[in-house]
Order: structure tokens, then C-alpha cells, then sequence
């Protein structure tokens, strides 16, 4: 399974089950494909998508700052 079937099956199991609206996901890829970047874009539950990891926290922080609770 790569990462777009799991959000696939992610997005189904949520539309059944009602729940689990709390939850966000960060994609991290090694790719330049712009295409993943758009498609990604297309689930709510989706709110940041970086190309490679950040080579330090602080950088993995300003990106998804808004996300990490306390």
C-alpha cells in the first residue's frame, strides 16, 4: 500500500465510521512531482505536504507548527 491508497482507505473508514475528524496528516516525499503535491491536496485531512524531510526539528516545526498540540 503506498501513501495515497492508505489515505484512500484513511478517507473511507472516516465516511463510514463518522469519526476520527481530529486527525491530520503531514506527507513527506522524496519526489518533485507537482502531481503529488495537487492530488494530496484533494483530502481535507491532508494540511501540510514537503518535499524531503527537514534536516532539523525546527525546521519540521515551521512547517507543521499549527499542528502539534502544546
Amino acid at each position: 500500500m503506498n501513501g495515497f491508497e492508505f489515505l484512500d482507505a484513511f478517507k473511507k473508514m472516516r465516511e463510514k465510521s463518522g469519526g476520527c475528524n481530529a486527525i491530520v496528516f503531514v506527507m513527506i516525499t522524496s519526489s518533485d512531482n507537482s502531481k503529488g503535491k495537487e492530488r494530496a491536496s484533494q483530502y481535507d485531512f491532508v494540511k501540510c505536504y514537503m518535499n524531503k524531510m527537514p534536516t532539523t526539528a525546527e525546521k519540521l516545526r515551521s512547517h507543521i507548527g499549527d499542528y502539534i498540540p502544546g
